[in-house]
C-alpha cells in the first residue's frame, strides 16, 4: 500500500508542478469562475458513484530497523513510513500491511482527473429558456432550465447567473425552475434541494445572508466593483421540478467553473468528500480509476482492492 501511495503522490505532484509551471509562463488569468452567453449545448455525463476501501491484517516492519520510541507498535491499526528525499528509510512500521487508505484515495481521483480532463478543464453549468422572452418588460413567459454537474457550484455563482440574466433582459420568470437530475450546489447531493436553494438565491428578496456575503466577498476578492453597483435579482413564480429540459428549449448562457487544477487544490486541502465523489463518478467510478492507476503507474491488481458503496 505504501508503494501505491508513493506512486500516486509522485505522479500527482509531477502533473501539478507541470500545470503550475505552464500557468506561470502564461500569466495569471482572471480570478474566479466565468459566465458567458453561448449557444452551445453542454455534453451530458453519465453518473457513477465512487468510493474505496480495503483492509487485510498482516503485521510486518522493516527488518533490522530500530523503531523510534514515539512509534507505538499497534499491529493492524497503524502503518508508518518516513523516508528522506534520497530514499533512506528513517522509520518504518507495518509497511507491507494493507490498510483502508481513507482520504488518501482522493490522490488517485485527483491524478486520474488531471490525466483525463487536463488541468485547464472547466465544469459547465448552462441556463436554458422554454418560452418567450419580452425584453421590454423583462419577463420570460415559460420555464427556466438549469443543467450541469459542477462540484464547486455555490451561492456566488447563482448570483452571477442572475446578473448575467439581468444583462440579457430577464428579470421575471412566470413558469417553473427545471433542474437536471445531476444538478447540485453547495455540496448537496439532492437535485431537488439544490434547485430550491437556486430559486431562493437568484431572487434578491429571498436571498439568504450567507448567499449575499458569499457574493460580496467573491466580487471584492476579484476586484469587480462594477458588479456591486447593482443587486442582481431574478423572480421565479413557479416551483422547482427535477427533470429534462422541455423540447424546444433555447440556451441562454453558460457558467464555467475555475480550472480543474484549482478545484482539485480545494478538494485536497479540505479533503472534501462531496467533490471527490462527484468527480469520481464523472470519471466512471472506482473501477475506472483503479484501471487507470494500474495502467499508468504499473500497479499490480493484487496490491489494492476497491469497494463500491
Amino acid at each position: 500500500m505504501h508503494q501505491l501511495l508513493k506512486k500516486i503522490g509522485s505522479a500527482l505532484a509531477a502533473v501539478l508542478i507541470g500545470a503550475t509551471f505552464t500557468f506561470a509562463q502564461q500569466g495569471a488569468p482572471p480570478a474566479g469562475s466565468q459566465s458567458t452567453p453561448t449557444q452551445t449545448r453542454p455534453q451530458a455525463v453519465s453518473p457513477l458513484l465512487g468510493n474505496s476501501g480495503a483492509a487485510k491484517p498482516n503485521s510486518s516492519s522493516a527488518p533490522g530497523l530500530a523503531q523510534p520510541a514515539y512509534l507505538t507498535p499497534i499491529s493492524g491499526l497503524q502503518g508508518v513510513l518516513a523516508e528522506t528525499l534520497e530514499g533512506t528509510t528513517l522509520a518504518a512500521q507495518s509497511v507491507d500491511e494493507r490498510f483502508n487508505p481513507a482520504s488518501s484515495v482522493k490522490l488517485a481521483t485527483a491524478l486520474v482527473a488531471l490525466q483525463t480532463f487536463g488541468p485547464d478543464h472547466r465544469f459547465v453549468t448552462s441556463v436554458w429558456a422554454a418560452g418567450k422572452i419580452d425584453r421590454s418588460t423583462g419577463i420570460l413567459t415559460g420555464d427556466l432550465i438549469v443543467t450541469g454537474r459542477d462540484p464547486s457550484f455555490h451561492y456566488e455563482h447563482v448570483v452571477m447567473l442572475a446578473r448575467e440574466l439581468n444583462h440579457l433582459g430577464v428579470r421575471n420568470v412566470t413558469g417553473n425552475l427545471i433542474v437536471a437530475p445531476g444538478f447540485t450546489m453547495n455540496f448537496d447531493w439532492s437535485a431537488k434541494h439544490s434547485g430550491e436553494e437556486f430559486l431562493e438565491t437568484v431572487d434578491a428578496a429571498r436571498r439568504s445572508a450567507a448567499a449575499t456575503r458569499a457574493w460580496l466577498d467573491e466580487r471584492t476578492l476579484v476586484g469587480d466593483s462594477e458588479s456591486l453597483r447593482s443587486v442582481p435579482s431574478l423572480v421565479i413564480s413557479g416551483q422547482v421540478i427535477v427533470g429534462p429540459a422541455p423540447t424546444g428549449s433555447v440556451p441562454l448562457l453558460t457558467h464555467k467553473s475555475s480550472k480543474l487544477v484549482d478545484v482539485l487544490k480545494v478538494l485536497l486541502c479540505y479533503s472534501n468528500n462531496f467533490m471527490a465523489e462527484r468527480i469520481g463518478e464523472t470519471l466512471g467510478g472506482p473501477q475506472t480509476i483503479r484501471a487507470r492507476l494500474e495502467d499508468k503507474l504499473k500497479i499490480s491488481p493484487d496490491e489494492v482492492r476497491w469497494s463500491v458503496k
